[in-house]
């Protein structure tokens, strides 16, 4: 997934950002609630081919190739989802070197840091495709996301809530509300 890119050509930036390749489910879902159109979802998309980051680097600025190999739009989303299983110790998920908000960034790059805005992000996206993947007949896939976006309710509220309307981040988390 790219962190951003420039048209036409599509150069752009790959990083270790948390919630780059969610935005793509979250967007998908949106699009099919406004519109009914679902079958938006079988459209063939393209995978993306380019070097993985090395050890130690942060994002890479480069034109990746288009690659031979295609997914139907829900299995990219999927796959986008299952990247996102990906949580600290508090069960809240990982910020990587950054989420939306760039100045954030090494927060995460020891592979520590959690996001508070990542795990309301995530319970989001988990909550609106659970419905999606119910209209595919992935009935596993949808109970995978209803358990995982309980049990990530549970843990913002057990480690992000004072119960009072304050936003509360455990240590190692952030706040970014």
């Amino acid at each position: 997934m790219q962190h951003w890119w420039h048209l036409p050509v599509g150069q752009g930036v790959r990083t270790k950002c948390s919630d780059d390749y969610l935005w793509l489910p979250l967007v998908t879902a949106i699009y099919i609630t406004t519109t009914g159109d679902s079958a938006i979802l079988e459209e063939p998309v393209n995978f993306i081919e380019w070097r993985q980051l090395n050890q130690g680097e942060e994002s890479h600025y480069d034109t990746p190739a288009k690659s031979n190999k295609s997914a139907k739009l829900y299995q990219h989303c999927v796959q986008a989802i299952k990247h996102g299983f990906n949580y600290g110790q508090h069960g809240l998920p990982l910020i990587g070197i950054g989420d939306w908000n760039d100045g954030y960034d090494k927060v995460g790059n020891e592979g520590k840091g959690e996001s508070v805005w990542m795990a309301f992000f995530f319970y989001d996206i988990l909550t609106r495709f659970e419905g999606i993947a119910r209209l595919q007949n992935d009935t596993a896939f949808a109970d995978e996301y209803k358990k995982e976006a309980q049990q990530l309710k549970e843990n913002i509220d057990i480690n992000a809530w004072d119960g009072h309307g304050i936003w509360v981040p455990p240590v190692g988390c952030i706040n970014l509300l």
